[in-house]
């Protein structure tokens, strides 16, 4: 089977949850979580307490009062996705940071071979809820928005959302990128809860890639003829 063409913008890690961004600095992560992520590009200007942001070739680290992001951007290919560790040991160091939610981010482009199938196979819902089984997914939902063009609707973008293991939620957004064959896709996992179990955060570190691999083979499963 011929792989499918991927561009990706960019993919993340991010938190919510009650953050002080005065501690996010280039010095802290050297000396206090051991992290060395190279050559440190721009930095928020320190004047600014409430918003803190770190950029190096390749992450970009973000905190303001109520969210954290680590990012990774100029990706080749999803196996290069390395954030989720980095987020999850500076928690670690700063433990009494209280946090409720987390999710694997993934923004990206995918050729499609044909646009039609990838409608048709977003559009009937049987075939569909037989693909999320093997996602072990359940209770697919499916909003679709269209364009009126003649006598025909077009469809113009389709979210894709539903419940999987360790009570995490899916999202897929595809949508046109135009009159050619390259379909922005947005792909969203999601753990909430994690003041009640914080537990969840170390499911994250130990199988995003799985994760984020589960999103882009369903994505490619869509976008293809049976």
């Amino acid at each position: 089977m011929t792989a499918l063409s991927w561009k990706f913008n960019f993919a993340n890690l991010t938190i919510l949850g009650h953050f002080n961004p005065a501690i996010l600095r280039h010095e802290f992560l050297l000396r206090n979580c051991k992290v060395d992520l190279g050559e440190l590009v721009t930095t928020s200007p320190p004047e600014l307490p409430l918003v803190s942001e770190l950029r190096y070739t390749n992450i970009r680290w973000f905190m303001d009062l109520d969210r954290m992001i680590v990012e990774n951007t100029d990706l080749v290919k999803i196996e290069d996705f390395s954030a989720p560790p980095l987020a999850v040991w500076y928690l670690g160091v700063l433990s009494y940071t209280p946090i409720r939610f987390a999710g694997i981010n993934i923004n990206s482009e995918i050729l499609v071979p044909d646009m039609g199938v990838m409608w048709k196979n977003l559009s009937d819902p049987w075939p569909l809820n037989d693909l999320m089984r093997q996602f072990e997914g359940v209770s697919p939902e499916l909003i679709t928005k269209s364009r009126l063009v003649g006598d025909n609707l077009i469809p113009i973008e389709t979210n894709l959302s539903y419940a999987c293991p360790k009570d995490a939620f899916v999202r897929i957004q595809f949508t046109s990128a135009g009159s050619d064959q390259w379909v922005k896709v947005n792909c969203n996992w999601e753990v909430r809860d994690l003041e009640i179990n914080k537990a969840r955060l170390d499911f994250i570190n130990k199988n995003y890639h799985e994760v984020a691999s589960m999103m882009i083979k369903l994505t490619e499963a869509i976008c293809r003829e049976d």
